[in-house]
């Protein structure tokens, strides 16, 4: 996993609609996440798996937290176009719609990685196994945005590494 991918992806995805001012909360919480999450991926990097075993159930919980409420705003927003037969495609292209969803799926990303990292650093089998399938489905939505060929390579990879 690569900083470099997830630039990729957040570049991709905010090429498809134009961009709009948000508000900078989401922006800078979201900022602050990939800061945590870059910090915990170092630790591992230099062998702290103390420290990093320490901080993962934490930043865990923030990005999951995090990317579900992004991820139930843009379900209402979808519900309330079809509730009103109105035009799906028109919700997806417009920026109200992307600018969560790019945040929402840079978010998914780091949290597919955080869960198979502490699926590692877990004692517990089953919440090890309960991790990797987490870990697995984050990867596999991935598998779609194959225009990305970083995510999608990083994404095929976590998911092998989740299933060994």
């Amino acid at each position: 996993m690569t900083a470099r991918a997830v630039v990729a992806l957040a570049a991709a995805l905010a090429a498809a609609a134009p961009a709009r001012a948000q508000e900078g909360g989401e922006h800078a919480t979201l900022a602050q996440l990939e800061q945590r999450s870059r910090a915990f991926y170092a630790l591992l990097e230099h062998g702290e798996r103390e420290r990093a075993a320490a901080t993962w159930p934490g930043l865990e919980a923030d990005l999951a937290r995090f990317q579900g409420g992004l991820q139930g705003r843009l379900d209402r927003m979808r519900d309330e176009v079809i509730e009103r037969d109105g035009d799906l495609e028109e919700l997806f292209r417009s920026p109200r719609f992307r600018d969560p969803e790019v945040m929402s799926l840079v978010a998914a990303y780091h949290l597919a990685w955080v869960r198979y990292h502490g699926a590692q650093l877990t004692g517990d089998a089953a919440k090890k196994r309960a991790l990797l399938q987490k870990a697995v489905e984050g990867f596999s939505q991935f598998l779609l945005v194959n225009e990305v060929p970083e995510i999608y390579a990083d994404s095929l990879y976590g998911r092998g590494l989740a299933f060994l």
